[in-house]
């Protein structure tokens, strides 16, 4: 008698075990625990504006970088996303968590104009 393992009949069990392990693995690690979910690229991630930003605006999905969108982009996105999160049960941003993050997402939006009002 040989060894079973190399029975050609046991060959793709082995095979479709090791692939069902391997995606195991694999998704396990996008998932882990251990890699950090804010990004350092977020403009003020280490501030309270930002913090509150990565906690309301990621908390379904991943928080989109604010230099993406324009200003105006800006206040669409975020009253689409008050009308989705009231639908899905989830409590919208309060008026003054609202008045934080659109400023943040407005003043690190793409093609503002940061010389508005100077002379």
């Amino acid at each position: 008698m040989g060894n079973p393992a190399s029975n050609s009949k046991n060959q793709p069990t082995i095979r479709f075990q090791s692939s069902l392990l391997g995606a195991i693995a694999l998704a396990g690690v996008g998932c882990s625990s251990d890699v950090p979910l804010t990004a350092v690229n977020y403009p003020e991630a280490n501030t309270e504006t930002g913090t509150l930003y990565l906690a309301k605006c990621g908390h379904c999905h991943v928080a989109p970088n604010p230099g993406g969108r324009t200003e105006r982009d800006w206040f669409t996105v975020v009253q689409r996303m008050q009308v989705r999160m009231r639908s899905r049960g989830v409590p919208p941003l309060d008026k003054a968590e609202l008045g934080v993050i659109l400023d943040y997402l407005q003043r690190h939006a793409d093609g503002r104009d940061n010389t508005a009002g100077t002379q």
